[in-house]
């Protein structure tokens, strides 16, 4: 098992936990727990959307700035969005439950 699925098996363990992928920065699922290849697709296209939005406005703001880690809550889901920072670009997302009682804390 590669480093990358141990740490999403580890990720997905966490109570509260319903989704984790990662994509590339084309948008294209690499790594996914889900298993609706439909709902892989909307997640991915509409999440790298948004991140390379919110890297442009962070970028505008302080040219010499990152945007290290963004994170969405909603009445019924928490998304946690980590992009990374190289030339590769993959982004990990995790899809939480935010009314479990210990949701999991992404830094």
């Amino acid at each position: 098992m590669s480093e990358a699925e141990q740490c999403i098996k580890r990720i997905q363990s966490h109570k509260g936990v319903k989704r984790v992928f990662v994509i590339n920065s084309r948008g294209q699922t690499i790594r996914s727990s889900l298993n609706d290849p439909e709902e892989e697709r909307r997640y991915a296209g509409l999440i790298s959307e948004l991140t390379k939005k919110t890297q442009s406005m962070v970028r505008e703001l302080d040219p010499d700035n990152a945007l290290k880690f963004l994170r969405i809550r909603t009445l019924t889901e928490e998304i946690m969005i980590a992009p990374e920072p190289t030339e590769n670009k993959y982004t990990l997302i995790v899809v939480q439950d935010p009314t479990e009682d210990e949701p999991l804390a992404l830094k």
